[in-house]
């Protein structure tokens, strides 16, 4: 796997163009499958209404900080599988999300607090995770380093999921005497 990490000054402009159509053509059947708004409800009842919604939804913790806010306070990350594997599920490509966003520190596992963000699919073997980096406790997230952690957890998923060989344990182990 394979992620791309982006700050953007924009919310709405960014999900506007996840759900849109691109420059090639390449967005089909745009759709959210992960995602934690905080209470906020994340089912879209219409897709043209989706981006000024979910922005709405991501962008309030952001508002609450007013001048303290990050002059670019949203973080997107691009994941995309290799294609020599067969593509992954929509429910995989949630999990893997999760995991992107637990391991770099936007949205740990059992932290009340965290930030908010949201998985977007638009086409085979990718996925976009957009988050904003004001949590819920009037805290930032400070994305230093988020890129070290997230090749890392990326370079995990794909061993677990067999898109590259698992280390040997013959390679581990002293040698024998002869």
């Amino acid at each position: 796997m394979i992620a791309h990490l982006q700050r953007a000054s924009h919310t709405v402009s960014l999900l506007e163009y996840l759900y849109g159509p691109d420059e090639r053509g390449n967005h089909t059947n745009p759709r959210l499958i992960a995602g934690d708004g905080h209470g906020a409800p994340l089912e879209m009842p219409t897709q043209p209404d989706a981006p000024t919604y979910l922005a709405r939804v991501l962008n309030a913790p952001v508002d609450r900080l007013g001048t303290r806010a990050p002059e670019r306070p949203v973080w997107a990350c691009s994941v995309r599988s290799d294609p020599r594997h067969v593509d992954l599920t929509d429910w995989q490509w949630a999990e893997a999300a999760r995991r992107v966003v637990a391991a770099t520190g936007i949205a740990p596992e059992s932290d009340p607090d965290a930030c908010r963000w949201i998985a977007v699919r638009n086409q085979a073997r990718l996925v976009h995770v957009v988050a904003t980096l004001a949590r819920e406790d009037g805290g930032v997230h400070h994305a230093y380093r988020d890129a070290f952690h997230l090749q890392t957890e990326c370079h995990r998923i794909a061993t677990e999921l067999g898109h590259l060989p698992r280390p040997h344990a013959q390679h581990t182990a002293p040698r024998r005497p002869t």
